[in-house]
Formats: C-alpha cells, structure tokens, sequence
C-alpha cells in the first residue's frame, strides 16, 4: 500500500507537471485550439487536463472531431451558432463546456472542424481542447489515410502514445489498425514494439507529425509501468526528446501506471 500511494504521489507529480509545460504554450494564444491524437490515455489525459484548467479559472470547452463515450455533462448543438453560443457562455462567465453534436448508443458524435476554425475566427477567449482520434481503448495505434481529424486552425498538438504497449506484438491487441502500424515501421505483425520501433512510427506515420504550421507540439508517453524509482527523466524519454527535437516536438513527462487491476490515479493535486 505505501509503494502504491508513493506511485500516486509520483504519478500527480507528472501529470502536474505536463500540464504545467502546456499552460506555457495555451498563454500565448487568445482561444487556443489544442487537439490530442493518438492512442494509449488519450480521454483519461484530456479529462484530467480540462479538471486542470477548470481549478485554475480558464474557461474551457472540450469537444471531439470524432467519437468518444457519452458523459451525463455533455451539450449537444445542432449547429455552429449553438456551438458558438456555448462557448462564448463559457468565455464570459469564465465556466466550462463539454459539447459534441449528437449522442448515439453510448457515444457522443463529433462536431465538424469547421466548427472550430469558426471558434478561433469569433474569437470568444476560452480554450478548447478536442479529441481528434479514436484508437478503440488500444495504447498505440497506425493512422488511415483520413485520420486524425483535425481543424486546420489548430494551435497546439498533444500527442499520447500508451506505453504498456511497448514489447507487445503489434497484432497481439495492443495496436489499432495494425497494418498501419507494420507499414509504418517495416516490421512484420508478429515483432515486437521497441522504443526506437515507437520512433519510427511516430516519424513515417503522417498522422502524427501532421502540418508544419502548428505552432506547437507536445508528445506524452502515458502509462508505463511505476517505480518509485520513476520520478526523474526515464531513458526512454530521453531518446525520444533527442530524436524528436529536430521536428519541433516537445517531449513531455512519462506518466506511469500503477500496475495490472490496480486503480488509476482519480485527481490531481495542486
């Protein structure tokens, strides 16, 4: 039990500390846009981030381009000037927002893009973070040719990649649309995923790296295995902070798991 909370303490320390490093980026654009790809913690990631920002007095929206399961606090808007009504209710009261435009079989449905172009061209002042991509609860995945859905005036990118899915087969349930993923990286399905393996993805695969003219990007490795041990920079982090550097990809904290069945940290401590 006292390992378990030393890791939760670890584990609120990190996530703290990511959120942190994003607030820097946030602050210098007026109704940012951050949209968070990928696989492997994204919906935990982004729940955590818009409790974030709600205690710390930001007027916040949280959407999806895409689909994500339905939460009881969810507006749907049946077009942009509902959309845009919300948001500026959120960007004048200094509240917070989860909207999606229709909810169907346990899932909410996603806004258009455009939507969130019009959102930065009405410039109202809140954040909005979205959900760009959907990886069916696997920690890595390879991107078809239509993904990630992401609006062209976005401002920061958060790139989540599950670390638990580092030395699986790709075929063995912990990649979605393994194909992408082997073509990616030029491995048969059968290999085994390997830090340098994660790199070669996250390279080749252009779903991830996307536009240039994104401001900023953020890469997050969530959900490896916890130590107490874990709290500085893991070697893992550090070869992927050099090797992403050179396309402009900020490398954020690891975040760790606790262990298999044991519960995933609820809060983050200020």
């Amino acid at each position: 039990m006292a390992g378990q909370c030393g890791c939760l303490s670890i584990i609120c320390r990190q996530f703290h500390a990511n959120f942190e490093r994003l607030q820097v980026a946030l602050n210098t654009v007026r109704t940012p846009l951050a949209a968070v790809i990928g696989a492997g913690g994204k919906t935990t990631v982004m729940s955590h981030w818009y409790r974030y920002l709600q205690r710390h007095g930001h007027p916040v929206v949280y959407t999806t381009t895409t689909q994500m399961w339905n939460e009881p606090d969810f507006v749907c808007c049946r077009d942009v000037r509902d959309f845009l009504s919300v948001c500026r209710r959120a960007a004048v009261n200094g509240s917070s927002a989860k909207i999606a435009l229709a909810s169907r079989g346990g899932k909410v449905i996603g806004i258009p893009p455009h939507w969130l172009n019009w959102l930065k061209r009405h410039n109202p002042g809140c954040t909005c973070i979205y959900e760009a991509d959907g990886a069916k609860g696997r920690p890595i995945k390879g991107h078809a040719d239509h993904e990630p859905v992401v609006a062209a005036t976005t401002d920061i990118l958060l790139i989540v990649v599950g670390g638990d899915g580092l030395g699986r087969r790709i075929a063995d349930d912990s990649c979605h649309r393994p194909e992408q993923v082997a073509r990616y990286t030029g491995l048969p399905n059968w290999a085994r995923l390997g830090n340098q393996d994660l790199l070669t993805l996250l390279i080749n695969d252009p779903g991830y790296l996307l536009r240039s003219e994104i401001g900023y990007k953020f890469f997050w490795l969530n959900k490896h295995r916890c130590t107490e041990e874990n709290d500085g920079r893991s070697r893992t982090e550090r070869e992927m902070a050099k090797r992403l550097d050179k396309y402009g990809v900020v490398v954020l904290r690891t975040t760790h798991r606790i262990g298999e069945g044991e519960a995933e940290v609820q809060d983050i401590n200020d």
